[in-house]
């Protein structure tokens, strides 16, 4: 008997720690998305102005 409550304590607690992992990959991977999402509205939300500059001089002619 004590063999079998051996192995449901093994199985019970490779379940929690892969629960534990799980969570807290999901919770890294949420709160990372959250992070780039408000960076890109940043990014969005800033005014550039483009200027547009002369084109370069073309290449001189080889030998």
């Amino acid at each position: 008997m004590s063999e079998i409550k051996g192995q449901l304590l093994g199985i019970v607690l490779a379940i929690a720690l892969f629960g534990v992992v799980f969570g807290i990959l999901v919770n890294s991977f949420g709160r990372t998305s959250t992070a780039i999402g408000n960076r890109m509205v940043g990014v969005a939300s800033t005014s550039a102005e483009y200027v547009e500059i002369a084109p370069a001089a073309p290449a001189p002619a080889g030998n």
